[in-house]
């Protein structure tokens, strides 16, 4: 399987280059190196899973489209999901290396207009670094093996064919769509490299805390297990409501729960009591609720 290797901290700052319809446009791009990277270990190539920081502006200063305050552009190096001069200029490109693009219309949008770009345009960009969000490797080489689109995003059914439990079982849909709605802050269904860090480190916490009290290493918690790790999280829960838990989340009835079954569980129970307690002013352990409010509550925190 071919890694892709993701570069971060690259900042595009294009400037659109307006040209007349009858002026001469010499149709090729051309690409001049303003600042060279110090070390260069790694050159982005074709398949390559780029993320870019950039800012875009006409000649007359009007900035046309920009990442900042955003998440950087993900896209896949030569896959056609960028204008070709970017595809193209962006090839042999080191991480804190600084370019100047001169992008003709026709590797750029052409004869169509797109936003505040003018039809039959030529853009002028340069790249180069500016910090931005640190993604680790290990982080990188799963999301890559996880994208299996290439999209520079990853969906629930995506996440669920890379995931195994304990029993050698791919997590549950359940699962995968609840952790993906966690970190999915834009709300799109899917979740980039960034949110998939988190989320990586999110389930790496869960794994150990499931290992912690999986004793005999079976790779389900059992009733008298669970109800030892929620004691310790510090929820105070009847054997009788343990059993009532394991019943709800154990779908073969074995009276266990594998490790995805557990962050479910977890998770549920967490939003139901951070719900519980900004009712509970007066820390009584009792509320009096409303039946819409109730509602509220159970549709929120079981999604």
């Amino acid at each position: 399987m071919k890694f892709i290797h993701t570069f971060v901290a690259v900042t595009i700052i294009l400037a659109l280059d307006l040209v007349d319809c009858n002026e001469k446009v010499e149709n090729k791009l051309k690409i001049g190196i303003k600042k060279r990277a110090e070390d260069c270990d790694q050159k982005s190539r074709k398949g390559d899973l780029l993320h870019i920081n950039y800012t875009g502006t006409l000649l007359d200063g009007t900035v046309f489209d920009s990442s900042e305050g955003k998440k950087p552009l993900t896209f896949t190096l030569g896959a056609g999901q960028v204008i070709k001069g970017w595809d193209r200029g962006i090839l042999g490109m080191c991480i804190g290396e600084v370019r100047k693009l001169q992008i003709p219309p026709e590797l750029g949008y052409g004869s169509s207009a797109m936003g505040k770009i003018p039809k039959n345009s030529g853009y002028l960009p340069g790249y180069g670094p500016q910090g931005g969000q640190q993604v680790a490797p290990d982080v990188q080489n799963f999301f890559s093996q996880v994208d299996k689109d290439r999209s520079g995003k990853i969906n629930a059914q995506e996440l669920q064919a890379a995931l195994v439990n304990g029993k050698g079982q791919n997590f549950s849909d359940q699962s995968c769509s609840l952790m993906i709605s966690m970190f999915d802050t834009d709300r799109s269904g899917t979740i980039d490299i960034y949110e998939f860090g988190k989320l990586f480190e999110y389930v790496n916490q869960w794994l150990n805390c499931f290992k912690a009290y999986d004793r005999d290493q079976s790779g389900a918690i059992e009733e008298a297990e669970l109800l030892q790790a929620l004691s310790q999280m510090g929820f105070r829960f009847s054997q009788q409501f343990v059993h009532f838990l394991i019943q709800v989340h154990d779908p073969v009835k074995k009276s266990e729960i594998s490790v995805d079954q557990f962050i479910v569980l977890c998770v549920k129970v967490q939003r139901f009591t951070d719900a519980f307690r900004q009712r509970d002013t007066q820390q009584q352990g009792v509320i009096t609720i409303g039946f819409e409010d109730f509602l509220g509550i159970a549709l929120n925190c079981t999604n």
